[in-house]
């Protein structure tokens, strides 16, 4: 690299003769072959992966590439005639063409000071400054200095908007590559999703602790989504497996690099001597559109499978098979299904029956005590937020649900919850029959009445008064006659 700048070298001249290094300094491994190809196949427009990663021993020929790659990327198609039988001349570009960068990472500052702040001085900020000079580096100064290379900035970014919070059943915890990135103290279950560039992970280690000597509380909340780029302890992978692990993320990365291209190219054309009007073109923005989408769909397929804890006490793992979607409903969904049908999950319309009632019963109060809410969140989550909350009162020793009478007026007037609606619904029959039920149902039913009527038949199966069991069946019975529901 020096001796292209025009600097001194120490390095004898057959490794800084590109003829020299060709004909008499290297000899035409099948692996030079294979690197060089992908190389300028990639430059040259085929399909080629973006990054290699060069992992031989001692002596295999790591140096001789990257010697190889530097004569090719300055010079191309001078050393055509030299270069024959290592890859195809065509793919070769002309001199100059190529911007070749090369870092030496012994010989960069890991910090550069900014005032009394150290800034992390990156491997992509000198890959800019080296392309760019300065003027590039500023252009690109955050980027340059995060954390994260950007493409891994954008996968991340396209991680939390693919899977994001809001949906109910789920907390979402982004970008968790360590036990200490679970959160511990919320009363739903955690979906930890694992980052894509997470060397390695033990699913037992994540879910019973918070960092080391720290033990989870809340062991059972946790969901442990992991991406198929990611490792788990005990898993035997062959080459052919590691291959496809680098093979995704490289593709992922390649993606992100498309979008964060695009993206910077509609924010300033400008300066890439592209007329703005170029980029409200209809093909412009389909194939925009296309490559933002196609990064999401590719980034929520990797996630195909679930760890969590089971009911039988075990660490399980399950497949999880998406197609993307906008908002990770996909992920998000598919998963709620398979819990589901595990019988991880309990949704709001099976606890509407009278056999999980009693299943729940005989879990909440095994020990014959009441007890206490404190204790029931250790043992679960609520993990729907469809308001299907029971008001309890204690009577003698025991919990039971509380009468529409014992409720505060206030509250039934303004439900917050289902129940809440359904003893407002009686307070209301009570008054005014069968119409004044209907209009506060309507006012108030958040456009899923029939889940109220199914409530009544709950509410009849576990009062022990006879009058408040016909009670609820007349009005279940007025309501669905008046609005045609299913009885």
């Amino acid at each position: 690299m020096d001796c292209y700048r025009g600097r001194s070298s120490i390095s004898h001249d057959l490794y800084t003769d590109g003829e020299q290094f060709f004909s008499q300094g290297t000899y035409p491994t099948e692996g030079l072959r294979l690197v060089l190809t992908d190389v300028f196949g990639r430059i040259a427009g085929r399909g080629s992966p973006a990054i290699h990663r060069l992992e031989t021993a001692f002596g295999g020929g790591k140096t001789h590439i990257l010697i190889a790659l530097a004569h090719l990327g300055f010079r191309g198609n001078e050393l055509a005639s030299v270069a024959d039988g290592i890859l195809d001349p065509a793919l070769l570009p002309a001199p100059g063409e190529v911007s070749v960068v090369g870092v030496a990472g012994d010989e960069i500052p890991v910090h550069k000071p900014r005032g009394t702040r150290l800034v992390p001085y990156t491997l992509w900020g000198e890959i800019a400054y080296q392309i760019g000079g300065e003027s590039l580096y500023r252009s690109v100064e955050q980027e340059a200095a995060s954390y994260a290379a950007p493409s891994m900035e954008m996968l991340s970014a396209t991680a939390r908007k693919t899977v994001s919070g809001g949906t109910g059943t789920f907390h979402i915890e982004h970008d968790v590559s360590a036990p200490e990135h679970v959160a511990d103290n919320k009363n739903q279950p955690v979906l930890a999703m694992i980052t894509l560039d997470a060397r390695e992970i033990d699913p037992e280690t994540f879910i019973t602790t918070v960092g080391p000597n720290r033990p989870c509380i809340r062991q059972n909340h946790v969901f442990l989504p992991v991406p198929n780029t990611v490792h788990v302890k005990g898993e035997i992978w062959n080459e052919e497996r590691v291959r496809r692990a680098v093979e995704t993320l490289n593709r992922l990365q390649d993606l992100a690099r498309w979008v964060i291209a695009m993206r910077r190219l509609k924010e300033k054309p400008e300066d890439y001597g592209v007329h703005p009007s170029k980029l409200n073109d209809a093909d412009f923005l389909a194939r925009q559109k296309e490559r933002e989408l196609a990064l999401q769909t590719a980034l929520a397929q990797t996630y195909d499978g679930v760890w969590y804890p089971s009911a039988s006490g075990q660490i399980v793992y399950k497949d999880i098979k998406t197609s993307g979607g906008e908002g990770g409903f996909s992920i998000l969904e598919e998963l709620r299904r398979v819990l589901l049908s595990e019988g991880e999950l309990i949704s709001a319309e099976r606890v509407q029956t009278r056999e999980m009632l009693q299943a729940l019963s005989a879990l909440f109060f095994e020990s014959s005590q009441t007890p206490t809410v404190a204790s029931r969140r250790s043992r679960g989550a609520a993990a729907d937020e469809s308001g299907y909350h029971a008001p309890l009162v204690r009577s003698g020793s025991k919990l039971r649900i509380a009468r529409p009478e014992e409720r505060n007026e206030k509250r039934l007037r303004q439900p917050q919850t289902d129940w809440d609606l359904l003893q407002g619904l009686i307070q209301e029959h009570r008054r005014g029959g069968a119409p004044v039920a209907h209009r506060y149902l309507e006012q108030h039913g958040g456009g899923n009445p029939q889940r109220v009527i199914n409530l009544l038949e709950v509410w009849a199966a576990e009062v022990p008064e006879e009058k408040l069991r016909k009670e609820a069946e007349t009005i279940r019975y007025d309501l669905a006659s008046r609005q045609g529901y299913r009885r």
